[in-house]
């Protein structure tokens, strides 16, 4: 049996149709990372909401996914759509690491 799917809201109100694990994904891992002109490096979600940064003299924290980003000068994508749900997340944890 197939998991159902259903619309779920990120915590900014993005709307998202799939299943529960798919939106556990796109919700809660890193997407990507936006690079800002004060040199910090921001992780972002598949909703492009803010989730944590890190920059010269300010160690890696939580963000507030409502706060406002600007200054980007660069964005890395760590997986697209064609990867499979367990790439994803492996893409991701690697790319953390190395990060």
């Amino acid at each position: 049996m197939k998991p159902k799917k259903t619309e779920h809201t990120s915590i900014t109100g993005k709307t998202f149709y799939g299943t529960p694990a798919e939106f556990h994904l796109y919700n809660n891992l890193p997407f990507g990372r936006w690079t800002l002109a004060d040199r910090r490096e921001v992780l972002f979600n598949w909703f492009y909401e803010p989730m944590f940064q890190r920059g010269p003299g300010i160690p890696p924290c939580e963000m507030d996914p409502h706060a406002k980003v600007s200054g980007i000068l660069w964005v890395d994508l760590i997986y697209n759509e064609a990867h499979r749900h367990h790439e994803k997340r492996h893409l991701a944890k690697t790319w953390l690491i190395a990060s």
